[in-house]
């Protein structure tokens, strides 16, 4: 093996690439926009001017994350003030808590009720500003049951006649499970649509992962992971974008170990099994 090429080597100067490929940091504007992704632009952007939920589901590493950052991205940000909260196996006044911390407030009593007056206070301020509240909660599917049974409140407490926050949730399938559940009709009946994000189709893939090495990363040719190479990748990867990430990336550093300046199917096959034997 040449001394040049260690398992140490820099993918981006063996390949002559400016930018790192297939990574998590990719700024919205430079995303590969799936058609699935706008029309859910589309539909959230009209379920908040309705003062609605929506839900976004997929399964693990379909890329709900990222299509959460492209929608967040395309709400105005002179006209709307975004509440980012992750979700987890929290009750419902820890939720309230987080709330608190993302509109800039901490709150140091546990008593529900001026919890919820605080953080609807946090709201108003937002309106004073000019802006409207919305919040985008990820990971929505680890909440604890009672946390959807008094979700609602989040967004437009009791006795409160004003503006509802819309709140668009997102998570694994078992969110839909949860959300439809016959203790949580209040939550439910306040969800306008929804999207289930599928897999990339064999033709969406190939164009990801030429997207990926021709416009993120600079490549010279999108061809530096062959027509062949990026079926097989399709094939071992589900269409799951984040899988297809690993296996492109690692496809690319099998093919820089062996001293070619592109990936084959060889390549990938070797890495397939190389992952396969690490499984078993």
């Amino acid at each position: 093996m040449n001394n040049q090429v260690s398992r140490n080597s820099d993918l981006r100067i063996w390949f002559g690439f400016k930018r790192s490929p297939f990574g998590d940091d990719i700024k919205p504007n430079d995303l590969f926009l799936r058609h699935s992704m706008t029309v859910m632009a589309d539909e959230i952007k009209f379920s908040i001017q309705s003062g609605a939920y929506y839900t976004v589901i997929g399964e693990v590493g379909s890329g709900k994350s990222t299509a959460l950052r492209y929608v967040a991205s395309t709400l105005p940000s002179r006209n709307y003030h975004i509440v980012n909260i992750i979700g987890g196996a929290w009750p419902f006044s820890e939720l309230l808590r987080q709330t608190s911390s993302a509109l800039g407030t901490y709150i140091r009593t546990s008593q529900q009720t001026t919890m919820l007056k605080c953080i609807y206070d946090g709201y108003q301020a937002i309106r004073e500003s000019g802006k409207e509240p919305v919040i985008f909660i990820d990971e929505a599917h680890l909440f604890n049951s009672d946390v959807f049974m008094q979700l609602h409140l989040l967004s437009q407490p009791k006795q409160h006649t004003g503006k509802v926050v819309p709140i668009i949730l997102s998570g694994q399938t078992l969110l839909m499970e949860k959300l439809f559940s016959q203790y949580n009709k209040p939550l439910s009946s306040r969800i306008i649509s929804g999207i289930n994000i599928a897999p990339l189709s064999s033709n969406e893939s190939i164009d990801y992962i030429s997207y990926q090495l021709s416009q993120i990363a600079g490549a010279s040719s999108p061809d530096i992971i062959s027509h062949e190479a990026k079926v097989l990748i399709h094939q071992a990867s589900n269409g799951i974008p984040r899988s297809i990430n690993m296996l492109a990336l690692l496809s690319l550093r099998d093919a820089m170990l062996k001293e070619s300046h592109s990936v084959s199917p060889d390549n990938v096959r070797a890495i397939n099994r190389k992952w396969w034997d690490v499984v078993r």
